[in-house]
């Protein structure tokens, strides 16, 4: 099980660093872009390209923001045993994996769709199903860190109703 967690952990990063590859492209595109427009010279397709690279870094960093709790989360201000908090944390991370799990599972459509219908985009020419394959594998590696998240809050309830917690 602690080679799986590993292996999902260093996928994760690899997503977020490709992420962030990302977000230096686009700002380098936007700016020559930008720049470019003043001597008549834009980047042709700029728009394009950064809508695309977006749509990627939205759904590679979900699952290691979630590792990274960064993710906007609810704390209740009343006062409640660490029991009665493990089990609504655990309720509402099986709320975001079910949630989750539908959107990637619909997705498996929606990239086949743009695959057989053979959409490109308009200016590159880029197949858009790529792109689109992001949605996938970025929920399906946010659903795998939910419940790696789901084990920790079970492990971390169990050590604290056995009294086993050493600090």
């Amino acid at each position: 099980m602690g080679k799986l967690l590993t292996l999902i952990k260093r996928f994760n990063m690899y997503l977020y660093g490709s992420s962030a590859a990302l977000v230096i492209f686009v700002v380098i595109i936007t700016s020559i872009d930008v720049v470019g427009r003043y001597f008549r010279m834009p980047v042709p397709g700029a728009f394009e390209l950064s809508h695309l690279a977006l749509s990627c870094m939205i759904f590679m960093t979900l699952a290691h923001t979630q590792a990274q709790k960064g993710h906007i989360s609810l704390d209740l201000s009343i006062p409640l045993p660490p029991k009665v908090n493990s089990i609504i944390d655990i309720f509402l991370t099986l709320f975001s994996l079910f949630l989750m799990a539908l959107i990637t599972w619909k997705s498996v459509p929606f990239v086949l769709d743009a695959y057989r219908s053979n959409e490109w985009s308009d200016y590159h020419h880029l197949p858009i199903f790529l792109f689109k394959i992001f949605m996938f594998v970025g929920g399906l590696t946010f659903c795998l860190q939910l419940i790696i998240d789901i084990i920790a809050i079970c492990n971390k309830s169990r050590g604290d109703t056995c009294g086993n917690n050493v600090t």
